[in-house]
């Protein structure tokens, strides 16, 4: 019954077009749900972006949190490695790596918004600020 949005993604011929005719905006999407919705935040204007659970990496060697009906430990020897929040290598895969970049490429540049990453783990985002989730609260 609230006000409904319609995410109408960039590089895609079909939304494009569909964006033209109805006069609707177009989002840079990146690849994943983190990336949609920092452009998102971005193209509404918010004053602040705050990211819970943007790991990027295998931190701890996990393939996903632990308490996940998916936790799983892993061999991360193979992988790309990047640097994680408190300076200490990390591996990460190709996919996030991506991911990583593209985020960081996005928000260069944007000063009138505030990028915080209050995940508490993970690969480090040139441009967002680091902080605790309880800070940020």
């Amino acid at each position: 019954s609230g006000k409904k949005y319609l995410i109408c993604q960039k590089d895609y011929h079909k939304a494009e077009q569909f964006a033209k005719e109805k006069g609707y905006m177009l989002f840079n999407t990146g690849g994943s749900v983190s990336t949609t919705a920092l452009d998102i935040g971005i193209k509404f204007g918010c004053k602040r972006i705050i990211f819970i659970g943007l790991d990027l990496a295998y931190t701890n060697n996990q393939g996903h949190a632990l308490d996940t009906p998916t936790a799983e430990m892993m061999d991360t020897t193979e992988l790309r490695k990047v640097l994680d929040i408190n300076g200490r290598l990390v591996g990460t895969g190709k996919s996030l790596d991506i991911y990583r970049k593209w985020i960081e490429k996005r928000i260069k540049g944007i000063d009138n918004i505030e990028f915080i990453d209050a995940t508490e783990g993970g690969a480090l985002i040139e441009g967002m600020r680091v902080c605790k989730l309880v800070d940020v609260i």
